[in-house]
């Protein structure tokens, strides 16, 4: 018993030993030309290699019980043809002018998490592997894609993916990815529709920079986590673009369309809405907006000063600037209750009374040309006659107050 004891704890003594010798002896191999390894450490080895041969790393990486993060750049490969086993759980390849990938390319890399082909020339992502079970994270933006493999997430658990800066026209290869995909980006691309139902975890979308303009372009069904979704630069003119039935988006980004007022604008269907981007568009009136909302940015727009006056609202920030403004309703704010910035930066307002009845501090950021009066009282810089709000940030050019003190200032 006392001899198969020892014998125990030999072996078990082997066992702990045996990775650190594994890297010892690693860090005895001498680096590959064009390439920085890191092997301090035995949870997070990596290798960066900039302008290197590309069969000598694969060699040399070949070589290592495991590696946590492989990153070639500028290192010319044209064809990627099917990598030899490699532990790796990063892999970048990117800049390295690949036009191609043979399929089933990565299919004995069987820890690999994260991929990224970055600044390429691709044309298509075929199928990588039979199973994408492990990867969590994938990007291919910069290249020339058009066409993706609709097998490319079988059986996969993918949260990240980007195929921003591309010539996709569809997106039926996601079609796979629905029960596991948390953030999309898309942008920069050919889109014309785009349609997601029942992505049960997807949460942020970017489809700026697209052709997203005709009725139900943008259809999103049923996605219940749903947090950020930015249409922006679409050239969208009016809300029929978009079809949220079911989706709570929460943070809206619009800006950069052609939006206008022939019609008010109506966002009262969106009941989650939190922040809704507006900027650069050509809308004239404020639209009907959603209980919720809290930040409202109409930037650049052609609203006409005098028809503006919120309803009662719990919005917090609100952006006007850029609108050309000569003039200003002094009730435009006096139902915002919970506003406390106010951005009339850059507008053509050489005096402005307005009627401010918040609960919490403001800050209003207006033009050092404009004359300011809150609730009666001017402001005015280098004025001494007036009273001194709060806070007064001379390179800003914004006041905070707070309303309930303004009657003994």
């Amino acid at each position: 018993m006392t001899l198969l004891r020892g014998v125990l704890v030999f072996l078990f003594a082997i066992l702990l030993n045996t990775p650190s010798k594994s890297f010892a002896a690693v860090n005895a191999l001498e680096c590959v030309e064009n390439c920085s390894c890191n092997y301090d450490g035995y949870e997070t080895p990596n290798t960066v290699c900039i302008g290197a041969n590309f069969d000598d790393v694969i060699i040399h990486v070949q070589k290592l019980p495991f590696m946590s993060n492989l990153v070639i750049q500028k290192t010319p490969i044209y064809h990627l043809k099917k990598l030899p086993e490699l532990n790796l759980a990063e892999l970048e390849l990117s800049d390295c002018t690949i036009t191609s990938i043979e399929d089933y390319a990565f299919e004995t890399l069987q820890h690999l998490k994260v991929l990224n082909l970055d600044k390429n020339l691709l044309t298509e992502i075929p199928k990588l592997k039979r199973s994408m079970r492990n990867y969590r994270v994938i990007s291919a933006k910069h290249n020339m894609i058009s066409k993706v493999s609709p097998d490319l997430f079988i059986d996969s658990q993918i949260i990240n993916v980007d195929f921003s800066h591309n010539f996709l026209t569809d997106i039926e290869f996601l079609k796979r990815s629905k029960s596991s995909l948390e953030s999309l980006n898309l942008s920069f691309n050919l889109l014309e529709q785009a349609y997601f139902s029942n992505f049960s975890h997807l949460s942020y979308v970017n489809l700026t920079h697209n052709r997203l303009k005709e009725p139900n372009s943008v259809r999103l069904m049923g996605l219940c986590d749903i947090v950020t979704l930015d249409v922006s630069h679409n050239g969208i003119s009016t809300l029929d673009a978009l079809n949220l039935t079911d989706s709570y988006v929460k943070h809206l980004y619009l800006h950069q369309n052609r939006l206008h007022s022939n019609v008010q604008l109506n966002f009262s269907e969106y009941k989650q809405l939190q922040e809704l981007n507006l900027d650069d568009n050509e809308i004239s009136m404020i639209p009907v907006l959603p209980t919720k909302l809290q930040i409202l940015s109409l930037s650049n727009n052609k609203l006409d000063g005098s028809k503006i006056i919120f309803p009662e609202h719990g919005l917090r920030k609100v952006s006007l600037s850029g609108n050309a403004l000569k003039t200003f309703s002094e009730n435009a704010f006096i139902n915002l209750e919970k506003v406390y910035i106010i951005n009339l930066l850059n507008n053509n307002i050489t005096s402005i009374d307005l009627h401010i009845y918040s609960e919490n501090l403001v800050k209003v950021l207006f033009d050092e040309k404009t004359k300011l009066s809150i609730n009666g009282i001017n402001y005015e810089r280098n004025d001494g006659r007036f009273p001194k709000p709060q806070h007064y940030d001379s390179g800003l050019n914004f006041f905070v107050f707070k309303i309930d003190e303004m009657s003994y200032l």
